[in-house]
């Protein structure tokens, strides 16, 4: 499916538009799109729980199981359809309809990374000891080899990166060869070939050179070398062996407390601090949470205290389970809300959750 045409639409909705353009693509190759006529039913309750859904055109209504109905139009909607798998809706369409559908899971995993690549290459820009080392570092962190390691892992993987330098003419993968490293080049160029259909001769099919990675699909797809790479220049690589990227794979604990929990700490002194953006929290929050979005983490950290202990939350656990782990590497107190508000019930939901719109329209009631 040609994605291309969507791109423009999701900058407008939220969080998508806070993605890097290579994540919301990935994302996009693994979305589906949905038209809907005047009257079908677009989404039941067993669709929540496994999808978001966006509405990019027409009108749909929304029929909660104790019958109080909302209408959703594309023009002044920018979330998904639904946004917490306890909202239990029916969604028919009014007009016809054009939606995009996406894995909630995977959509939030591309979220995040993108979201921590943000933040890690504001942190190399404040180090003035990587200004050397930034250009393959940001190559690193828009790799699409990452996409499939933990975000909690992006700290470790520059520390288990190592340079090797290279001559001209120094053959570095082989066509057929198993993957053991895939490389980041750091200094010179390099000429990519691959064995002709019709003879053994090798035809030049592309050249690589600074800031460039190759190598990778042999360790995602855990096959041979499908070209030959050859150094045009001397030069100095970055190598990731495949033992260490399986160990990326690995996601490390990080402290967490649940909604059932919740009750039992009431007079521990601890506040709530929600990563989503800003139209997510202003849709739905808890009560007196901080508000500092991941993709701004690395700028307004300093508006956090160290002496504090923050309780990060976001919808599905996965960007507060980055940002729980980038504050505490910089010395925060921090625990995680397991599972985020998605499995939050819906005695939980009108319990601890509020929303700036309803602030709004109590405002507007109160100077009629």
């Amino acid at each position: 499916m040609d994605n291309t045409h969507l791109i423009k639409q999701c900058r407008s909705l939220a969080p998508l538009a806070t993605m890097r353009e290579n994540h919301l693509l990935a994302a996009l190759k693994e979305s589906s799109e949905v038209m809907a006529c005047k009257g079908d039913l677009v989404l039941c309750g067993e669709d929540f729980g496994s999808c978001l859904c966006y509405l990019l055109s027409g009108e749909i209504l929304l029929t909660r199981k104790d019958g109080q109905q909302r209408v959703i139009t594309a023009d002044f909607h920018w979330l998904p359809i639904v946004q917490f798998q306890a909202e239990e809706f029916e969604a028919k369409a009014i007009t016809d309809c054009q939606l995009v559908r996406f894995n909630r899971e995977k959509l939030d995993q591309l979220l995040t990374w993108s979201q921590v690549a943000d933040y890690l290459e504001i942190d190399i820009s404040y180090e003035r000891s990587y200004d050397e080392d930034s250009n393959w570092m940001t190559t690193v962190l828009n790799s699409n080899l990452f996409y499939k390691i933990a975000p909690l892992n992006v700290l470790s993987i520059f520390s288990k990166i190592t340079p090797r330098e290279v001559k001209a003419g120094d053959v570095i993968v082989n066509e057929g060869d198993e993957g053991d490293y895939c490389y980041f080049i750091k200094e010179g160029r390099a000429q990519v070939t691959r064995l002709s259909e019709i003879g053994d001769a090798s035809v030049p099919i592309a050249e690589v050179s600074i800031s460039r990675c190759f190598g990778e699909d042999a360790l995602i797809a855990n096959t041979t070398r499908n070209a030959t790479v050859t150094m045009l220049t001397d030069g100095t690589l970055m190598c990731l062996h495949k033992n260490d990227f399986a160990d990326l794979l690995v996601e490390p604990n990080v402290s967490h407390v649940s909604f059932e929990t919740l009750e039992t700490m009431k007079d521990q002194n601890f506040e709530f601090l929600d990563v989503r953006s800003q139209e997510e929290f202003d849709y739905k929050h808890i009560v007196d949470a901080v508000h500092i979005p991941l993709v701004l983490l690395r700028l307004k950290i300093r508006l956090l205290d160290v002496k504090k202990h923050y309780l990060i939350y976001c919808n599905t656990g996965s960007r507060s389970r980055a940002a729980a782990f980038l504050l505490a590497s910089k010395g925060y107190q921090v625990s995680l809300l397991e599972g985020g508000l998605t499995n939050i019930s819906q005695d939980d939901v009108k319990r601890l959750l509020v929303s700036e719109f309803d602030a709004i329209h109590r405002l507007a009631k109160e100077s009629s």
